[in-house]
């Protein structure tokens, strides 16, 4: 889980508040949309389990 979020940092080349997280779901590709739904879903395993 960890280097999931590790690699889409690298990606997209910052976290995720900065990148994906503040792009409007109507300008993101279907990759992007794709990606951003993952790597939500990393984050809040990441809190819910590590409290990170």
């Amino acid at each position: 889980m960890i280097n999931q979020n590790a690699a889409f940092e690298i990606k997209y080349k910052g976290p995720y508040e900065d990148t994906l997280g503040s792009k409007p779901l109507s300008d993101m590709t279907s990759m992007e949309e794709s990606d951003a739904s993952v790597w939500r879903y990393f984050r809040k395993r990441l809190h819910d389990e590590y409290g990170l």
